[in-house]
């Protein structure tokens, strides 16, 4: 991918965000069976994803949560809502979908991500805690290389705001990554992913980037000889953070290189 492309897309994150009133017409039930019969084609819904236990009151199902523009389409992003006595949430995990208008029918057609986006082969990413949790900055971050189906799974968050933990990965005591621009880290993650459908993960594996560098809990020793080892490898800790695992940025460095 050339650079000049690449530079399309880091000012797209910016800039391509937003609304217009056809988008706005598109959030409707129409729209909603639309891409659930799309998703239930193309095999993205899990067996265990959607359930309805009227008797407990209990039920999960994949909804149209909003539709946003990208240059001259729009994008439906699709939440995963469970329902439990009354109570609804919406955060279980996301997915988006390209909306295009058929020539032929002049209807909607859905269309995956990648085929209106540009997904480059891999993307630089500073991960922290949520945006909106708190205004202070985080003691430090973590900054990762994402390749594969992670950068399509990133890019659709950024590119449409959704706000989701999906970050997980492996850091390893072997020195930091060029990009990382972190004083005095001697480790970097690898195997990084992110997932919009990552969902819940055991609290062993809640470790934040300030952590494993010193500056905040247990001693750094103590962080690192205590974590959950990859493969049973030394100076390796598995991570999947509850708090630290949102994508606060791309970086435009290094993305082609």
């Amino acid at each position: 991918m050339k650079f000049e492309i690449a530079l399309l897309i880091i000012f797209g994150y910016s800039t391509c965000f937003g609304q217009n009133v056809e988008c706005q017409k598109k959030m409707n039930p129409e729209t909603e069976i639309t891409v659930r019969q799309f998703m239930l084609d193309q095999s993205l819904i899990r067996a265990d994803e959607e359930v309805n236990l009227p008797l407990f009151d209990i039920s999960s199902k994949w909804e149209l949560s909003s539709v946003v523009e990208y240059n001259s389409s729009c994008l439906a992003v699709m939440a995963l809502c469970s329902s439990q006595a009354g109570l609804k949430e919406c955060q279980l995990a996301y997915d988006v979908f390209g909306l295009v208008k058929d020539k032929k029918t002049k209807k909607d057609k859905v269309v995956l991500f990648s085929e209106i986006y540009p997904v480059p082969d891999r993307i630089v990413a500073k991960v922290g805690s949520k945006p909106d949790f708190s205004a202070k900055e985080d003691p430090s971050y973590y900054f990762v290389e994402f390749t594969g189906s992670s950068v399509v799974e990133a890019l659709k968050a950024i590119t449409t705001g959704i706000s989701y933990s999906g970050f997980s990965g492996v850091a390893e005591r072997s020195g930091k990554l060029l990009f990382d621009p972190t004083e005095n880290r001697d480790w970097k993650v690898v195997y990084a992913q992110f997932h919009l459908r990552r969902g819940t993960t055991p609290k062993a594996l809640d470790i934040q980037a300030f952590q494993l560098d010193g500056l905040v809990g247990n001693s750094l020793e103590d962080i690192w000889s205590g974590c959950t080892r990859f493969l049973n490898k030394k100076n390796t800790c598995e991570i999947s953070p509850w708090f630290q695992s949102y994508i606060i940025t791309i970086l435009p460095a290094y993305l082609n290189q």
